[in-house]
């Protein structure tokens, strides 16, 4: 792994790393051997967070090729003392630009030689070899009696190389950092697994054009248009390897030119060698016009014309970095300004700045009587979620007929009906998993076992309307379209009648909301109740009574369960949210003691009421948390029940017996899928632990059998011999990542553990809760 340090007045430089793990202490030993920085001194920052001791890579997040910046502090001490540093800073600095070179004799190259030179960033540029130097470091080491001109090791010389690029800017380069001119072309089919060549690689975006780098070919892919690379790619002026480099072939492949001695070089040689050969291709500077003089860009010409002329005119902006010319400037400029420049859009003037949350305060003074937002739960969210995938049809697992919420959001959390407003669950072209009848459309027809639905859409919701009156015709697309996928019938836009074969249309979850009573009579008292799967016999479009067009649909009750009208369906009681009765009932006896206390005069009375209020409040408590524990019942009990929280205790206790009058049943089937899970056995005792009702049972073996790892039901479980189940993949991902095999719950070794799929868990969990994993397999 590898990061690149910004520091000011310097290149960027890739320093090589060991991991994610390296420690921040640790990288700054590296930073003072490259940049000769105290490590006191430093001041490390990536992602604009200061990097402390004590952490690592891992905890900043900081990962392959990020560039983490570093800034020089002074010390504490030196406060007091920052004129007289400036000052020898000063004198410094003239003696350091005047470093001396002696020109020197290289017994490989020349002045004027092509050749490729290695740039800071660790990539080979085009450049020309300008002058040849002895390095200053090993001069102490060369005999002061040498003439002028030397002939030294090559060890001990520097080229001073003109880049093609930069040529206002020549830069020393080591013999290690210079090389002949790449000229020689190799096919990607000629390649050989071992051999080193130059290629040209983006590390920021792989698919793009990039620079070029030094890479030992390792794998050969032929793909169909192109080749793949797979092998080692060298970074940095310290060749830093990077194992595992998958490189597509964008451009050409160049053999690595070997130097030869002066001597030994022949006139065909140094012909060839005198002349250039074609540029090579290099990042564009602008992605957006990709270096086309002829097009105008903004982002590399004017912001404000987007033209490229006159680059000498363009001022950059020393925030947003854009140019402008001078001349498109309001009020013009003509001369470059001495002082840091702004554009229009990032100037501020001082009096607009306003104190920390004025701005805010200011803004709730202009609000005012806004939009009523609804109440209770018109825009709470959902606290959980369904294991079931959104594209299920049929009934959902645990979920019984009969069965009612208070809240829509409730039944979005179950999974029975997602959305928590629209009428219709479903896909255009898969079809509708689920609708709600709440008589939101004057055309709904409801007779229990048959109904009349009308489609969505017609009504004009802008301004945050929950609904409105009829106002264009509908459209066949959408949910209208959804729910006509679910009947048996060739999908038609005029209306399609599925016949004697109903039944073999996709299922429908319906349920009635507690509006619907306006219509029909068998709709709930209170909340909204699952009613059973029903049908699409047909559908068609009419004018309906608004006058437009609208799309209604004929469904059929299809359910073996009796539906919650009959004589035999099972009762069961409305399920609240979290803390409702507690809240509710609080709020009631609040109101109800507020009213004694300012009807009553006599201070007996008021502390009789208060304790009231706190004894009830205590009840509720007490029942809503704990409405199946079962308790001995003192005399305080009865009495206290017979007094104001009497209707209270009442309803608190129906539920209790309603709930508690269902035992849990299985089939044969059901029994049989349990009893072959033997790895699992005492975990399915818990879960059989839970004998009150099936749909409690369901809910037990969803938390029981839960991924530790994705919190959610297993998919393809597998079950490790330390009795904790993951899904396949999950478990498959965490052995990859941490490259030790251990239980990611318990941290047991499981070394010799062969991962397999629990199938009997796996069909057992199907029985339960099929197609639970249908859409995930």
């Amino acid at each position: 792994m590898y990061v690149k340090v910004r520091f000011v007045g310097h290149p960027d430089v890739v320093i090589p790393v060991d991991s994610m793990l390296t420690k921040i202490e640790e990288f700054r030993l590296i930073i003072l051997d490259k940049f000769k920085v105290q490590p006191e001194r430093q001041h490390l920052i990536y992602s604009g967070k200061l990097l402390e001791d004590g952490y690592t890579f891992y905890d900043y997040n900081i990962r392959l090729n990020n560039v983490i910046q570093l800034i020089e502090k002074s010390l504490p001490g030196e406060t007091k003392n920052s004129q007289a540093t400036t000052k020898e800073v000063e004198k410094e600095e003239p003696n350091e630009e005047k470093i001396e070179y002696e020109d020197a004799i290289s017994t490989f190259y020349k002045v004027g030689d092509l050749v490729d030179a290695r740039e800071s960033e660790g990539y080979w540029s085009e450049g020309k070899i300008t002058r040849i130097v002895s390095d200053p470091k090993e001069q102490d080491n060369v005999s002061s009696n040498n003439s002028d001109v030397e002939d030294i090791s090559n060890e001990n010389i520097l080229y001073q190389v003109t880049f093609d690029n930069n040529p206002d800017d020549p830069v020393f380069c080591k013999p290690s950092d210079v090389r002949p001119r790449a000229r020689k072309v190799i096919s990607p089919g000629d390649l050989k697994a071992g051999q080193t060549v130059m290629i040209n690689f983006n590390l920021d975006k792989p698919g793009e054009v990039g620079y070029w780098y030094d890479f030992k070919v390792e794998q050969i892919l032929k793909m169909k248009r192109t080749y793949n690379l797979i092998g080692t790619l060298y970074l940095g002026l310290e060749s830093v390897p990077q194992n595992d480099t998958k490189v597509q072939v964008k451009d050409k492949i160049f053999a690595i030119e070997k130097p030869i001695p002066l001597e030994e070089r022949s006139q065909e040689y140094i012909k060839k060698t005198s002349v250039a050969p074609p540029k090579r291709s290099s990042p564009f500077l602008c992605d957006k016009c990709r270096d086309d003089r002829d097009v105008d860009c903004k982002y590399c010409g004017c912001y404000t014309c987007a033209g490229k002329e006159s680059p000498d005119e363009i001022l950059l902006c020393d925030e947003c970095e854009h140019g402008f010319h001078m001349k498109c400037l309001v009020p013009p400029l003509t001369a470059v300004p001495d002082d840091d420049w702004y554009c229009a859009d990032c100037k501020r003037d001082v009096n607009d700045v306003v104190a920390p949350g004025a701005a805010q305060q200011a803004k709730k003074a202009r609000a005012g009587p806004g939009r009523d937002w609804g109440r209770g739960m018109a825009c709470v969210g959902r606290t959980k979620d369904s294991d079931m995938p959104a594209d299920h049809f049929g009934p959902i697992p645990g979920i019984e007929v009969g069965m009612s919420w208070l809240y829509r959001i409730q039944v979005s959390e179950t999974g029975l009906h997602r959305p928590s407003v629209a009428g219709i669950h479903g896909r255009a072209n898969v079809g509708a998993f689920s609708i709600v009848l709440s008589g939101g459309y004057e055309d709904d027809v409801d007779n229990g076992n048959e109904f009349t639905y009308t489609g969505s859409g017609g009504r004009d919701l802008s301004g945050n309307k929950r609904t409105a009156g009829q106002s264009c015709d509908q459209e066949f697309s959408r949910s209208n379209q959804a729910l006509a996928c679910n009947c048996a019938a060739p999908l038609n836009p005029k209306g399609a009648d599925a016949g004697a074969k109903w039944r073999d249309g996709k299922p429908v979850r319906v349920l009635r909301s507690v509006k619907m009573m306006k219509v029909s009579k068998y709709a709930p008292k209170e909340g909204i109740r699952y009613d059973g799967i029903y049908k699409v016999v047909k559908y068609y479009a009419e004018k309906g009574l608004a006058g437009f067009q609208v799309y209604k649909y004929h469904l059929r009750r299809d359910d073996p369960n009796p539906a919650p009208w009959e004589k035999k369906a099972k009762k069961y009681p409305i399920e609240y949210p979290d803390g409702y009765l507690e809240a509710k009932m609080k709020k009631d006896a609040g109101k109800q003691t507020l009213k004694t206390l300012l009807t009553s005069n006599d201070d007996a009375d008021v502390s009789k009421s208060s304790d009231s209020l706190d004894n009830t409040i205590s009840d509720i408590t007490n029942t809503d948390s704990n409405r199946t524990r079962k308790r001995k019942r003192s005399m305080d009990d009865e009495t206290k029940e017979n007094d104001e929280s009497e209707p209270i205790a009442k309803k608190a206790s129906v539920l209790t017996s309603n709930s508690s009058q269902e035992t849990l049943s299985l089939t044969e089937d059901e029994q049989n899928a349990i009893n072959t899970d033997q790895k699992n056995a005492k975990l399915w005792q818990e879960c059989l632990k839970i004998n009150e009702s099936r749909t409690k049972f369901i809910d037990q073996v969803q938390q029981v059998f839960r991924c530790i790892i994705c919190q959610g039901l297993a998919i393809s479980p597998v079950t490790t011999p330390c009795l904790h189940n993951f899904c396949l993949n999950c478990i498959k991902r965490a052995f990859k990542v941490t490259d030790s095999k251990s239980c990611p719950c318990c941290r047991q070794s499981l070394a010799d553990f062969e991962i397999t799929k629990n199938t009997h868990l796996m069909g057992a969990l199907r029985i339960f809760l099929p197609g639970y994993d249908a859409a995930q397999k």
